[in-house]
C-alpha cells in the first residue's frame, strides 16, 4: 500500500488517526488530526506526537496522563489499547481512548506505529455512574435483605449503618427510633452528632414529607447555635422514617466538611429510607400481631375458664335444685302427709261420733278445719319459696319489698327502699332476672355482711331500669371472690353474671374489706321487649 493511498482512506474517518515513526515523530496525519488539535499538517508533521497532538514536552509515560501507547506496541509487538486524561485550557479533563499496532502491510519489527484517537469522555462518565449506581443498587439490595432478616430494627441498626456510610462516603450517620413512650433510640457510627442537634432534628423531620438539606450547618444561625464550638460538622442530610401511623424515627447523614449534597445522593437516600421504615412497619405489625395473637389466647384461657365455671355452676345449681326438691319432698313428708293422714284419721273418728256423739263430732270437725288452715299455710309457704306470688301478681317493687321485710327484720338490720317515680311492670324474664339478683344479694347480706343498714333502690335510667342494693357491711375482696383459678370462687356473683346476661343486663360490684358492699344492676330497655 503507497502513503498516498494511505492518506486518502484515513482521511474519509471521523477519528483522529496518525501515523508515528520511531522517534515519536509523525509522518502521517488524517484530516480529523489537524481539525481536532487546530493545527496544520506543517506543525504536525515530523513533529514528536506528545508535541503536536498533546502539547507535551516528553512522551506520555512520563507524564501522569496515561501510559504511551506507541512504546507498549513497540515493546510487545501487539496492538494495545489505553485511556489518556488530558485537560484543555478551561482545566476541564478530557478522556481520549487511544488504539496502537505496528502498521499493516510492514515487517514485524516495522518502526511504524499507527494511532487512532478518539474521545470518550461521556462514555467514561457513564462507566462511572454505572459503576456507582451498581454500588448503590448492591448496597440497597443489602439494605433490603438486612432489613427482611430480622424484626429487631434496634439490633440491626448498626449493621445497616455499616451499609449506608460507605455507600454515599459520609464521617458519621445515625438511626433515631422513636418509641411510643416519647423516647427515642439513637444508634450512631462514625462522628457523632450532638444531642441538642438530635433532638431539634426530630421535631423538624416529623414535619416533612422530603429530607432535610443543610449544605453547612455554621452557615445557618438555627443549626449553628446548636453546635458546640469544638464541634466541627459541616453539611447534614436527613430523613424520616415513616410508616401508616406515622413517623417512626430518621435516619441522619453527616460529613465534617460543608458538602453540597447532590440530587442523586439524596435520592439514594430517600430509597433507604422508604427501605427501613418498611422494615420498621413490618417489625411493628409483627409484634401488633403477635400481641393480639398474645390476647386472643388470653381470651380463649379466660373464656375456657369461665365455661368451666359455667359447668361447675350449672353443676352446682343442679345440686341445689336436687337438695331443693328433697328438702320440699321432706317438707311434704313430713308435715303435710303426716298432717294429712292425721286429717284422715280425725275425719273417720268424726265420722263414727256423729250418732252417738254429735256434739263431740262437731267439736272434732272444727278441730280438724283449724288443722286443715295450718296445711294450706305450710303449702303456701312451700309454692312460695319456688316462685313469689306477690312477682306474678304484683309486680317487681311489692316482691323486692316482701323479701327484704322476711330475710332482713328478723335479723334486726334496717334497711330502706326506694323507688322512682314510674312504677310500670317489666317483662317476666326481667323481673324474675332483677329479683333472683337482689334475692341472692340479700341472702349475703344476711349471711355475711353483719351488716346495720342496708339500701335498695330501683331507678329507671338511661333507658333502661337501674337496681342498687348497699350495706355498710365487713365488705369482701372482690378480686378474690372473682377469681376463676382459686379452689372456691363465688358461683353467686358468677351466677348474678350469668342470669343477667340472659337478659342483656350489666353488673357492677365494689367491695373492700371493712368499707361495705355496693351492687348495681343495669337492665336496657330492650331487654324489656316493649312491655308496658
Amino acid at each position: 500500500m503507497q502513503i498516498c493511498d494511505l492518506q486518502t482512506f484515513i482521511d474519509c474517518l471521523e477519528d483522529v488517526v496518525v501515523v508515528i515513526d520511531e522517534n515519536f515523530g509523525v509522518v502521517l496525519a488524517n484530516a480529523a488530526a489537524l481539525r481536532s488539535h487546530g493545527r496544520t499538517a506543517q506543525e504536525v508533521l515530523n513533529a514528536p506526537c506528545y508535541r503536536a497532538l498533546h502539547s507535551q514536552t516528553a512522551p506520555c509515560d512520563s507524564q501522569p496522563y496515561g501510559a504511551c501507547a506507541v512504546q507498549t506496541v513497540r515493546a510487545t509487538g501487539q496492538p494495545a489499547r489505553v485511556r489518556h486524561h488530558h485537560p484543555d485550557a478551561s482545566g476541564f479533563v478530557h478522556v481520549m481512548e487511544i488504539s496502537a499496532s505496528p502498521l499493516p502491510g510492514h515487517d514485524a519489527g516495522s518502526p511504524l506505529v499507527v494511532e487512532l484517537m478518539r474521545e470518550v469522555t461521556r462514555q467514561a462518565e457513564l462507566e462511572v455512574e454505572t459503576a456507582q449506581r451498581d454500588r448503590e443498587l448492591t448496597a440497597l439490595n443489602q439494605i433490603m435483605s438486612t432489613v427482611a432478616r430480622s424484626l429487631d430494627l434496634e439490633a440491626l441498626a448498626p449493621e445497616l449503618l455499616d451499609l449506608v456510610m460507605p455507600m454515599l462516603q459520609v464521617d458519621g450517620a445515625a438511626i433515631s427510633q422513636f418509641h411510643d413512650d416519647g423516647l427515642a433510640q439513637v444508634t450512631h457510627k462514625g462522628v457523632e452528632l450532638p444531642a441538642a442537634i438530635i433532638d431539634a432534628l426530630s421535631s423538624e423531620v416529623a414535619q416533612r414529607d422530603g429530607p432535610l438539606i443543610l449544605h453547612d450547618m455554621r452557615a445557618e444561625a438555627r443549626w449553628a447555635a446548636l453546635l458546640p464550638t469544638t464541634a466541627a460538622h459541616g453539611s447534614l442530610l436527613c430523613m424520616r422514617l415513616a410508616n401508616q401511623e406515622g413517623c417512626r424515627g430518621m435516619l441522619i447523614l453527616g460529613n465534617l466538611l460543608p458538602r453540597p449534597w447532590a440530587e442523586p445522593d439524596v435520592q439514594l437516600v430517600v430509597t433507604a429510607a422508604q427501605q427501613i421504615a418498611l422494615g420498621m412497619e413490618r417489625a411493628c405489625l409483627f409484634h401488633a400481631e403477635r400481641e393480639r395473637t398474645r390476647s386472643l389466647e388470653e381470651a380463649h384461657c379466660r373464656l375456657l375458664m369461665l365455661e368451666q365455671a359455667r359447668r361447675q355452676a350449672l353443676r352446682r345449681a343442679m345440686t341445689a335444685q336436687e337438695d331443693e326438691r328433697k328438702r320440699i319432698a321432706a317438707e311434704l313428708h313430713d308435715d303435710t302427709a303426716q298432717a294429712l293422714a292425721a286429717l284422715i284419721v280425725g275425719m273417720d273418728t268424726a265420722t263414727a261420733m256423729l250418732d252417738h256423739s254429735p256434739a263431740a263430732a262437731r267439736e272434732q270437725l272444727a278441730r280438724l278445719k283449724r288443722s286443715t288452715g295450718g296445711i294450706m299455710k305450710e303449702i303456701d309457704t312451700i309454692i312460695a319459696a319456688l316462685r313469689p306470688a306477690l312477682l306474678d301478681d304484683l309486680g317487681l317493687l311489692p316482691a323486692l319489698r316482701a323479701y327484704a321485710a322476711d330475710r332482713l327484720d328478723p335479723l334486726g338490720v334496717a334497711w330502706e327502699f326506694h323507688v322512682g317515680d314510674n312504677e310500670c311492670r317489666l317483662p317476666p324474664a326481667t323481673e324474675m332476672a332483677l329479683f333472683r339478683v337482689v334475692q341472692e344479694a340479700i341472702n349475703n347480706i344476711a349471711r355475711h355482711a353483719r351488716a346495720h343498714q342496708v339500701q335498695i333502690t330501683v331507678l329507671p335510667a338511661d333507658g333502661g331500669t337501674t337496681v342498687q342494693v348497699s350495706d355498710d357491711g365487713v365488705g369482701f375482696d372482690l378480686g378474690e371472690k372473682l377469681d376463676l383459678g382459686r379452689r372456691q370462687p363465688s358461683f353467686g356473683l358468677l351466677g348474678m353474671q350469668e342470669r343477667l346476661a340472659t337478659v342483656n343486663g350489666q353488673l357492677q360490684i365494689r367491695s373492700s374489706p371493712g368499707q361495705g358492699t355496693q351492687l348495681r344492676v343495669y337492665v336496657p330497655s330492650e331487654a324489656h321487649g316493649g312491655a308496658p
